[in-house]
Parts: C-alpha cells; sequence; structure tokens
C-alpha cells in the first residue's frame, strides 16, 4: 500500500513546481493512476478480508455462458492481439444454463486470463475452455510458455506471494490475484 502513496507524494511535489500545462496534466495523470491503484488495492483487500471470514454473500443467478463468456473476454482479445498471442474460447454446444454468483465467476477468470495474458510470450496461446463434468461445469485457463517451477506451485494461492523468478517482463502485482480467485 505504500507504493501508490509514495507515487501520489511524488506526483503531488512535482506538480507544485510543474511550470507547464503540460508537466501538470502529466502528473494529474500519475495522481490519478496511482489513487486507482491504491483504491483497487484496498477493494481487494477488503473482498479478501470478507471472503475469509465467510462474510460475503452469494447472489445466485443463472447466467448463459455462451453468451456471457464472448463478452467477457471481449476487452482481451485486444491486449492479447497487442501482444502477439491467441486467445481461443472453446466452449461446448448447447451449453444449458449456468447457476452462479457471477461478479465472482467473472474475478476468478478475470484473475486468471490477466495472469495468461501478464505471462505469455508473444506468439504463445491463451485457452479458456468450458467442459461439462458430471452435473456441473469446469473452467479450464492455460496458457503456454512460462511454467511456473514446481517448487513454487503450493504457493501460489498465499497472500502477497508472487513467483520472482518468472517475471521475466515484470509486470508486477500485489500477489492479491490468485488468493481472492481461491477463495
Amino acid at each position: 500500500m505504500r507504493a501508490p502513496l509514495t507515487n501520489m507524494k511524488m506526483a503531488i511535489r512535482m506538480l507544485k513546481i510543474s511550470t507547464t500545462p503540460e508537466q501538470q496534466q502529466r502528473y494529474l495523470q500519475v495522481l490519478e493512476g496511482e489513487c486507482l491503484r491504491e483504491t483497487n488495492l484496498i477493494e481487494d483487500l477488503l473482498t479478501l478480508q470478507q471472503l475469509e471470514a465467510g462474510a460475503k454473500q452469494l447472489v445466485l443467478e443463472e447466467i448463459d455462458l455462451a453468451h456471457w463468456l464472448p463478452q467477457l473476454l471481449e476487452p482481451f482479445r485486444q491486449r492479447a492481439q497487442n501482444r502477439d498471442l491467441t486467445l481461443v474460447l472453446k466452449l461446448p454446444v448447447a451449453l444449458p444454463p449456468f447457476v452462479c454468483d457471477r461478479s465472482s465467476l467473472e474475478r476468478v477468470l478475470v484473475e486468471l486470463i490477466n495472469n495468461a495474458c501478464k505471462y505469455t510470450p508473444p506468439q504463445g496461446e491463451i485457452r479458456v475452455e468450458i467442459e461439462r463434468v458430471n452435473d456441473g461445469m469446469q473452467f479450464v485457463v492455460s496458457n503456454s510458455g512460462v511454467e511456473i517451477p514446481a517448487a513454487e506451485l503450493n504457493k501460489v494461492f498465499d497472500k502477497f506471494y508472487r513467483v520472482g523468478s518468472s517475471d521475466r517482463w515484470q509486470q508486477g502485482g500485489t500477489g492479491l490475484g490468485l488468493a481472492l480467485a481461491k477463495k
């Protein structure tokens, strides 16, 4: 939580001494971005606390996965294209309606797909697959490229844990995304 605050303090100092409207605009953008980053971090921590305490109420609703998932993936398609990645969605034919907490499912999938986008090298592939399993559905997000070392696998869902050696591109992050996805 200190990093965004430190950046905000620096931007405020620079804003005070900036002499041109362009400089002022630049530092205001830094402030806005860091405020958003801090807000997201606080929201993630609060959500994780609610989940750990069992205080988050699920709101179950029926969703049409064949319609909902392509919309969810749309922002990632452009990101994948910009990074020279292939994003594949594989859905079974005639999916039945699916009952779930939409916001929780969205959060889990977005975290997993976001990580896949961050850690898949150019010309790589990200796959999002839905499979019927008995009376339910199995969601699989996979990517080519960087593998998590076997010794790190049991830690990746821990709060604030990040696999440093696999972050060749210095993507950053708080280490909260997968902990939230797990909960």
